[in-house]
This record gives structure tokens, sequence and C-alpha cells, in this order.
């Protein structure tokens, strides 16, 4: 039997606010990627986007569609986008829109509708966290992308499921304890205010003034705050010891990272840390600020260390001990390398949404996949 001849594919419409090079967007790439492999689903994609910039190629996505206007005229344009490609399921990856949109689309026969919410809802003022929560009153299912964000979501509503960002286990081998003369310490994300990257340059000011090592940073990324971050380049006299490499394709970020011996992701916030996991399933031993996601990877000491957000003191000092101990280093890389591979896999994340949205049609989603595979032999 050919694959045409099977039961109708089960169609998944994943709806964005944007599309740019976030946690979202690698979040919902690396799904999508996965999902795309089954032949028993397809994948459609709406953007609500004002710029004129390129529309993304997503060869993963069957169709991708763009929703421009104001917000009431992108609810209406959805539910006929909806109409016109009648998915299954619609998987909002949304913020501000989330609860116009679930409105918008009440009352279509046999759709389902899903939200995964890829931040904690208490960074928000009081007036989304209550669109939030009569969002998760009208979806027919709600996701959580780490257990903070879960723990906050079932003081609304009990049901709701974890399922962290996958994680697509890149091919570059780090070798840890290779000769070299320079100490090289990598960091990846915006260059934004969040992030905190002032507060990695002057930890690397700090270990200048205070240890004889020779070291350099490389920070991967682009954004609003890199004249900020120059000038403070500048003021501490760190224009060869610390690099704003700009922004890299996502395999060239990856490959410069596992060619460096320490990885830094010094967020005030994050809604998981997916640069630092995907350090971690590199081997590159690991150091976090203490926002509370990172308690979700990070077993001090064992598969990672964190420091208090804002102290520079404290993350140079940490700095120093990889430098001081290599084989501590590198205990620390392996063993969280290991934790990330057996909890974050791409394989273990698209299953959990295979049974979350098969739960939501009535299916047994083992029973979908064994009977899309005897098809295929057929």
């Amino acid at each position: 039997m050919e694959i045409s001849e099977m039961s109708k594919k089960t169609k998944l419409l994943f709806v964005f606010e944007h599309w740019g090079d976030g946690g979202t967007e690698k979040y919902a790439e690396t799904l999508g990627h996965d999902l795309n492999k089954r032949p028993d689903i397809s994948i459609h994609i709406v953007l609500f986007k004002d710029l004129e910039d390129d529309v993304p190629q997503l060869e993963w996505a069957e169709s991708v569609s763009v929703v421009k206007g104001n917000r009431l005229a992108r609810c209406f344009a959805l539910r006929r986008l909806v109409k016109s490609i009648k998915p299954d399921i619609c998987h909002f990856h949304l913020y501000t829109s989330l609860l116009l949109v679930t409105i918008a689309l009440v009352g279509i026969k046999r759709l389902k509708t899903v939200a995964t919410f890829h931040s904690p809802i208490s960074i928000w003022n009081r007036i989304y966290r209550a669109a939030f929560f009569l969002s998760t009153r009208l979806l027919d299912k709600v996701i959580a992308g780490s257990e903070l964000t879960a723990h906050e979501l079932r003081d609304w509503r009990k049901d709701v499921q974890t399922c962290p960002p996958p994680i697509n286990i890149p091919a570059i081998p780090h070798f840890l304890g290779k000769e070299k003369n320079i100490f090289v310490i990598s960091g990846c994300g915006r260059l934004s205010r969040e992030k905190d990257w002032s507060t990695l340059i002057e930890a690397m000011a700090w270990i200048t003034e205070n240890a004889e090592e020779e070291i350099r940073c490389e920070i991967i990324g682009e954004g609003f705050y890199r004249e900020r971050l120059e000038t403070l380049i500048d003021k501490h006299n760190l224009q060869e010891k610390v690099v704003l490499k700009g922004r890299l394709e996502h395999a060239d970020a990856l490959t410069c990272v596992a060619s460096s011996d320490l990885f830094v992701l010094p967020s005030l916030f994050e809604g998981f840390g997916m640069a630092a996991v995907e350090a971690m399933t590199l081997g590159v031993p690991t150091i976090t600020a203490d926002f509370p996601a990172a308690t979700e990877y990070i077993k001090e000491g064992e598969t990672g260390q964190s420091f208090p957000r804002g102290n520079a003191e404290a993350l140079a000092k940490l700095i120093l001990q990889h430098i001081d101990d290599v084989d501590f280093s590198q205990k620390i890389g392996k063993r969280g390398r290991t934790s990330v591979l057996e909890r974050y896999s791409t394989k273990i994340i698209a299953e959990k949404h295979i049974e979350i949205y098969h739960s939501l049609l009535g299916n047994n989603p083992d029973k979908i996949i064994l009977d899309a595979n005897e098809s295929i032999k057929g």
C-alpha cells in the first residue's frame, strides 16, 4: 500500500507571532523537523508579521502562510486560513496574541487547540496574566516549556503537561583537555539587557586584574546592546580578550561553542536556557546565572555550576576553578552531556507531543505510528 492510501494524516497548524532566532523558534523548528519525518503528520505554519523581511524557508513545513495587519485583522485572517487548511490541531506558540487568537477559533468544528507557554507567567504584567488565565480556560490542552512554568500554570489548570525544548544532538565533538595556550570561554544569545553579558565582561576584567591566566571570551549574537557592551570592553581595555562575534548560523555557532573550554550563560532571566543545554550536549562545561529554570538541568557541581545573578566576582572565581582544575572541568562536561542526552533528545520530546496530539483526537499514538510503518512496508 502506498502512503497516499493511508488513513488521513493528522494536520498540525503551528501559529507564531513572528519568526526570529530565539528559543521559541528553535523549539518549534527542532520539533517540526522530527515530526515531519512521520508519515502520519503534516505541519502547516502561520506567521503574524508586520515587517517586510523575507518569509523564512521552513522545509519541514507543508506550507507557510503570513498574516499581516492589526491584532483583530489577524484573528479574522487566521480563522479563514483554518477553515481553508482544515487542521486537526492548532498549536499556538504565542505570547501577547494568545487570548484573541484562541477566542477567534472558538466554535470551529472538530478543531482542537493547544498552546505552549515558553516563559513563566510571573514575568508578565497583570493584564497579560489575566489574558493567559482566560486562554487556559478555552484551550483544549496546555503545555509548559519548563517545570517552573508548569508549576505556575497548575494554579489555574491541573492537567498542564511539561514538554521542554527538544535539543538536536550536534555531530560536533568537543575535545576536553586538548593542548592550548589560551583558555576560551564562549557565550551565545542576543545582545540585550536580560542576557546580562556585561556581568561576563566584568568577570573577565576581574580575572585580568587578579590572575595571570591567558583567557579569551567569545560572545555569539547580535542586538541593540552591542554599543553598550563595546563601551564596557573599551573601559576595561579588553579589546583583545572579549570578542563580540555577531550573529552566526546555528551550525557555525555550535562549532564555535564546541571549540571552547567553558560555556557561560549569565542571563538575568531565561524561560528555559536552551543555549546552555545545547552547550551541555556538546560536552562543554557550563556555568549559568541562578535564574530559576537553570535548576532543571544544572545540578550544582555535578552537571554544571551557577552563580548569583549579576555577581561578576562570583562568576570570575568559578571560571578560575575550571582553569585551575582541568579534571574537575572535564567531569562537569561529561556528566552534563550525559544528563541532557537522557532528558532532552528530539525523539523523547517529539514522542511527548505525539501522545498529546493523539490523546486530543482520541487516537492511540502507538497504533497510528505502527499502521503508518506497516503501510510503508506494504
